[in-house]
């Protein structure tokens, strides 16, 4: 009996040693401060958003809109690492990783600290600083976007930035696309902190015909009023002889359209550019009754503003 109880002692002081040892390996791996964000990093490596979220909550999120906190915008996170992990003190960590975002090489540090264990005897932490990004966003021209094709709208009525939450470490391409516009895509490698991205919407091609059309159309209206001063126009002529036959406009030069973005989204300007129309009108001097013939082009200046409007069309309005 003795030598039974003295096996079974010694198994159970194997099993013992064995589970402590278990628990030191797994405190120091999976349940350190390294395995808690390298769980977070995963999640964002396989677009578990609501996982990662979860892991991030643990600190205060940085300030701005949650509109692109979202798994469907996730990009590349590879070749994860831990490459560092500095006790500060108080149970406070600083960990380091090395990983690829979006093909390219970077790093992170991560600070952590050590909260109540879990079962009295697995490690637990929470993230002292967040690990989320804030992205100041500064779309011009338009506040439609998309990020890694989802598309978004800026909170801004202006051309300023808009700070969003972005999840962090993790690759994202900026674009925009429509009717009108377009925009050369901005990639970027956002990682925790604040960044900044500038994303340049401009004019497409369908966008100056649409508009070079409508105009050329106004314009060709404008030419058919028999009035030296057309009404509405930006052209016109006062002249000091008599009007002494029918008064003909028609178009010479057509203005070249450009388009540029103004300081609001949405709407855009055609600066003031050159063009001239055509006047033919017989005329007598009121000097000494001579008949002429005036025939000559009249330049002008036109700008314009151009709201794109919900429905898909363009408001122009003359300046």
């Amino acid at each position: 009996m003795r030598r039974a109880l003295v096996t079974w002692g010694v198994v159970v002081a194997v099993l013992a040693a064995g589970f402590i040892v278990a628990v030191v390996a797994l405190n120091a791996t999976v349940y350190g401060a390294g395995g808690y964000v390298k769980s977070y990093l995963d999640a964002l490596a396989r677009h578990d958003g609501a996982r990662a979220l979860e892991l991030a909550r643990t600190a205060p999120l940085p300030e701005g809109s949650d509109a692109l906190l979202s798994s469907s915008t996730l990009g590349r996170l590879e070749a994860i690492r831990q490459v560092a992990d500095e006790d500060l003190g108080g149970g406070v960590h600083r960990v380091g990783f090395a990983f690829e975002v979006g093909g390219e090489p970077a790093e992170a540090a991560f600070t952590v600290r050590g909260v109540a264990p879990r079962f009295g005897l697995f490690s637990s932490w929470e993230f002292v600083e967040s690990p989320l990004a804030r992205v100041d966003l500064t779309v011009t021209g338009d506040r439609r976007f998309e990020v890694n094709g989802a598309r978004a709208v800026t909170p801004s009525e202006t051309n300023g930035p808009s700070p969003f939450v972005m999840f962090a470490p993790s690759s994202y391409e900026f674009a925009h696309e429509s009717r009108y516009l377009t925009a050369d895509p901005v990639r970027a490698s956002v990682l925790p902190g604040i960044n900044e991205v500038q994303l340049a919407v401009i004019a497409n091609p369908a966008f100056v015909d649409e508009v070079q059309g409508e105009l050329n159309a106004f314009l060709d209206e404008c030419a058919t009023q028999e009035v030296l001063q057309p009404t509405g126009c930006p052209f016109g002529k006062q002249i000091e002889d008599r009007v002494d036959g029918p008064i003909e406009w028609s178009m010479s030069t057509y203005p070249e359209v450009t388009i540029v973005p103004s300081d609001r989204p949405g709407i855009w300007r055609m600066p003031e550019t050159a063009a001239a129309a055509h006047l033919r009108v017989p005329v007598r001097s009121i000097f000494d009754g001579d008949e002429s013939l005036l025939d000559e082009d009249v330049p002008f200046l036109i700008s314009f503003s151009i709201t794109l409007q919900d429905d898909g069309g363009l408001f122009i309005q003359i300046e």
